[in-house]
């Protein structure tokens, strides 16, 4: 999938235990989103940021190719959304 993205291919253990730590990370979202957790969901937005403007970062100083800015704007829409969610339910209430 790497070179799909413009990355090259790797052998590396380092992409696997990302790949885990990706699918573990899923599972608790998963669990907050069907228990309603609104201060940890709350919590991910900032984090998820603090991520893309890492991502961004690499890119800016070199470190990375311009394809990790697709996942970065593709997670700062997701980010923004999960706020607008979060914002949309504590006016309903």
């Amino acid at each position: 999938m790497l070179t799909l993205f413009g990355f090259a291919s790797t052998n590396e253990l380092w992409i696997r235990v990302l790949g885990a730590l990706v699918l573990t990370l899923s599972f608790y979202y998963y669990a907050m989103a069907r228990h309603g957790t609104r201060p940890v969901v709350a919590a991910t937005v900032r984090g998820r940021l603090f991520f893309c403007g890492t991502l961004i970062a690499f890119v800016v100083l070199g470190l990375a190719k311009l394809p990790l800015l697709g996942f970065a704007i593709l997670e700062i829409g997701l980010a923004l959304w999960t706020w607008r969610e979060l914002k949309r339910m504590n006016n309903e209430q």
